[in-house]
């Protein structure tokens, strides 16, 4: 039997970016759904399977940190990876995205190789 690809949603309001992620990553594998604020993707998980989420920080209508939030409070969604991938790289809003649960925070601009090993890692803790 065929394992499932994996699902990941990308969240930013940075269109061109989510564009070229989408395609980077569905090279290497993995199936893409696309969102561009907090709402849309809370929307999208509650309807789609969703096994990680790759989210922005400061997006309209909600943010990253609200995502994530409400992702980790609500009990059908408080296991999935959530990666943020944002600008802000000062360690009081990195500590602020760990103390919500995020599984990883990358800082922009970032390398697509290492955003694949990172999103694997994610996907699979147990792997070394």
């Amino acid at each position: 039997m065929e394992e499932r690809k994996k699902t990941l949603l990308i969240v930013d309001d940075d269109l061109f970016l989510v564009d070229i992620m989408a395609f980077t990553l569905k090279q290497n594998g993995f199936d893409i759904i696309k969102a561009h604020n907090g709402q849309e993707a809370i929307d999208i998980i509650n309807k789609e399977h969703v096994d990680l989420v790759l989210t922005d920080i400061m997006m309209p209508v909600m943010d990253g940190f609200e995502l994530a939030a409400n992702l980790r409070q609500n009990e059908n969604t408080k296991n999935i990876p959530i990666i943020f991938l944002t600008a802000k790289s000062n360690v009081e809003d990195k500590n602020k995205g760990f103390n919500i649960g995020i599984n990883d925070y990358v800082v922009k601009p970032f390398n697509l190789k290492d955003l694949v090993s990172r999103i694997n890692k994610a996907l699979n803790p147990e792997q070394k």
